[in-house]
């Protein structure tokens, strides 16, 4: 249940408790629970944890008997919805009522879901440590540098070159900056190296990689960042944590190390990012992983590539409790005939799930989509309809409007009350509202996408996906004009609208 409102949440099933309660391979390894502990779910405000725990047990699925035998849980994969959040704080819970001694660190990349959920639900826990990736790599410049400056944002730096260099614009500042965020995560960083290896990806409609001539036309404005960031001087955030790297491999010790850390939406982490995770682990630590492969809406390295060995200690929760049948559906439809979604589900030879038609959902009303004849009317309609909701008891954190441009979100931000969630679209994964908006999706990208390459229109995709399955209960979609072809997925899967009467 809701701790403010006390309205229903979500749901923790078997399969959940069962992978949030696996023992550790600690000597001081306590022995196997046969309940999961009522004060664990009382401590988030569980009404009735022990005729829970009861259900729970009365309506075991046969696939536990699986899980009960297996120890080795270190990945746990799940579409939007599922609880992997929800299986990460009951894990906190358990370890530290069952494990005097450990240390437990919980990080994630998004700072939404670690103010709005992992550090409300986990500051009451001494031993636990709730910290941004990024703090923790601040927290390393300070113990070797004792200073630390700003860390520039690639895409606010290449908007102020774009006022001078026309060609940026024509590239796209999202498609550069994603572009040479994975040129330093990856190594490229000399013109040889990036012009003259094979760029997977990143080709035309009907290519797979990026033209020589690309890459050159790409490296010239990497070289006018790059010599903009020293001008300033300053360093970006990928610079930031490749000198902790650095500095961690150098020597530099971080002044806390965990016996255990449980990663959130670990699909954002970049494989340095796990390297210097390695240095604030102890010896023969554990590590406990949460993604959503369809959520990567920033980074797409896959484990193998991170590093990580995940072959057999990899487990799926396959309910997407969060949403309706008709809204996952919706969204779903976005990427579930995309190649490079397709190419991220079945990494280390996981086979498709398919979610849709074995499950139980929650019935609720298809998607509605609105064509408009202009902005003002959308917005005027938008507006209405919150101040209907609110009427109707909603609360004004239960209702996110949300889009990937700033002048869009900063309209509706001036437009709306306070409190409703207007915050940038990438930054909301793993979190929910009970009504989503999603106004003005024919400008969601800053590029025309009929003549985008074929791995950006998959991420174009992945991220409406990831902004669709937001909503748990109502979800409405607004255009002008021409509706992008990125959105013909949607066709019976949604109810389509004209732009209703005045």
């Amino acid at each position: 249940m809701d701790p403010v409102n006390k309205q229903f949440r979500g749901v923790y099933d078997v399969v959940q408790e069962e992978i949030s309660k696996e023992p550790l391979n600690f000597e001081q390894k306590v022995g196997t629970v046969d309940r999961l502990q009522s004060d664990i779910f009382s401590s988030i405000d569980m009404v009735n944890p022990e005729k829970r725990i009861e259900h729970l047990e009365r309506e075991m699925p046969s696939e536990i008997a699986d899980l009960k035998s297996n120890a080795n849980i270190r990945l746990l994969r799940g579409f939007a919805g599922t609880g992997k959040t929800d299986v990460l704080i009951l894990r906190a819970n358990y370890l530290h009522k069952n494990y005097d001694e450990i240390e437990i660190l919980v990080t994630t990349f998004n700072k939404p879901i670690l103010e709005n959920r992992l550090r409300p639900e986990l500051k009451h826990l001494d031993r636990v440590d709730v910290i941004n990736f990024d703090k923790l790599c601040a927290e390393v410049h300070l113990i070797r540098t004792g200073k630390l400056s700003n860390a520039q944002n690639t895409q606010g730096v290449l908007k102020k070159l774009a006022n001078v260099y026309q060609n940026i614009n024509e590239w796209g500042v999202d498609f550069l900056s994603d572009e040479f965020e994975w040129m330093k995560e990856i190594g490229r960083v000399s013109r040889d190296d990036y012009c003259n290896n094979v760029r997977e990806g990143r080709g035309g409609v009907k290519g797979k990689t990026l033209t020589h001539q690309m890459k050159s036309e790409v490296f010239d404005i990497f070289e006018l960042y790059q010599q903009e960031l020293s001008y300033l001087p300053a360093h970006d955030w990928v610079d930031r944590r490749n000198i902790t790297l650095q500095f961690l491999k150098n020597g530099t010790e971080p002044k806390k190390k965990y016996d255990v850390i449980l990663i959130d939406e670990a699909q954002h982490f970049a494989p340095n990012w796990m390297n210097i995770l390695y240095y604030f682990l102890k010896p023969n630590g554990s590590l406990f992983i949460c993604d959503d492969p369809t959520q990567s809406v920033y980074r797409f390295f896959s484990w193998k590539q991170k590093g990580v060995d995940v072959l057999g200690r990899t487990r799926w929760l396959r309910i997407p409790y969060r949403n309706t049948r008709q809204i996952f559906t919706a969204a779903f439809s976005m990427i579930e005939n995309d190649p490079f979604a397709q190419k991220l589900l079945m990494e280390e030879e996981l086979q498709k799930l398919d979610i849709i038609s074995n499950y139980e959902l929650r019935e609720g009303p298809k998607p509605k989509v609105f064509r408009f004849n202009d902005v003002t009317a959308e917005v005027v309609f938008i507006k209405n309809k919150i101040e209907e909701l609110l009427d109707e008891g909603v609360l004004p954190k239960e209702i996110g409007v949300l889009h990937t441009q700033s002048y869009v979100r900063d309209k509706y931000r001036r437009e709306l009350p306070s409190g409703i969630n207007t915050d940038e679209a990438r930054r909301q994964t793993g979190l929910e509202y009970t009504i989503v908006f999603m106004p003005q999706i024919q400008k969601l990208f800053d590029r025309d996408t009929e003549l985008s390459w074929d791995e950006d229109q998959s991420r174009q995709k992945m991220l409406v996906y990831m902004m669709m399955s937001r909503a748990r209960s109502d979800l409405y979609l607004s255009y002008q004009q021409k509706l992008p072809k990125i959105f013909n997925s949607l066709n019976d899967n949604v109810t389509w609208c004209e732009e209703p009467a005045s």
